[in-house]
């Protein structure tokens, strides 16, 4: 989250960010001073209105006019008033536990489900689809690194979970000592397994993203990014 973050618009440029988590882990106003990062938490109180909990937080940060928001961890019904947010044309991301990309759109539709909006699956998969792009997915390894492990893109819900995936880490071998005792990363090559959408072009043409960073996506190549 933190290499995401970094790439927000920063200087003359920058734009006001809210940071909402449960409890500080980011510190990105503190990591990248010259970013507009703005740190909101929730509040543990045993006087009811004293308490500010991650509804509350989220409902606080929409009047706050940001550009951005990053939630630090989708974690229960507030993943449905966070999507509700994305909704209004903020842009954004969070972080959900998942034992896989798909596994986390799983997630988040219980999550949302928690609120106790009466939501059909459908709708609320094609309102997840339409406020995420796109999910990347980390993988805590036996050598005890995190690696990206693979990236897909959302498409249209068709009885199920459809997905574009776009990347796949191959693992290629591992190192070991004398004593057949695993040393080093594992190692490894991060593979394209397919081009992104038509849609997923004109939204990565239209925003800040150098299109040096996602020119190995797109579907028509002889089109050169500097």
């Amino acid at each position: 989250m933190k290499y995401l973050a970094s790439h927000i618009p920063k200087g003359k440029k920058k734009e006001r960010t809210l940071v909402v988590e449960d409890n500080p882990e980011l510190y990105l106003h503190r990591i990248f001073p010259e970013h507009h990062f703005v740190p909101m938490q929730c509040r543990a109180s045993e006087v009811e209105e004293n308490a500010i909990d991650f509804d509350r937080l989220l409902t606080n940060a929409l009047r706050q006019g940001p550009k951005r928001l990053i939630v630090g961890e989708s974690r229960g019904k507030e993943a449905l008033k966070m999507i509700n947010f994305f909704q209004t044309g903020h842009p954004g991301f969070t972080s959900v536990h998942a034992r896989s990309a798909k596994e986390a759109v799983r997630r988040l539709m219980l999550m949302c489900l928690q609120s106790g909006a009466n939501i059909d699956a459908q709708y609320l998969y094609e309102l997840i689809s339409q406020t995420f792009d796109v999910i990347v997915f980390l993988e805590k390894k036996d050598d005890g690194n995190r690696y990206i492990t693979e990236m897909i893109e959302l498409l249209d819900y068709q009885d199920d979970i459809q997905f574009n995936q776009l990347s796949q880490f191959i693992p290629s071998g591992e190192e070991y000592d004398e004593m057949n005792e695993r040393v080093g990363k594992i190692h490894g090559d991060h593979i394209i397994t397919a081009k992104m959408s038509a849609e997923m072009e004109k939204k990565f043409h239209s925003s800040t993203v150098k299109p040096a960073l996602y020119a190995p996506f797109l579907s028509q190549r002889e089109v050169q990014y500097a």
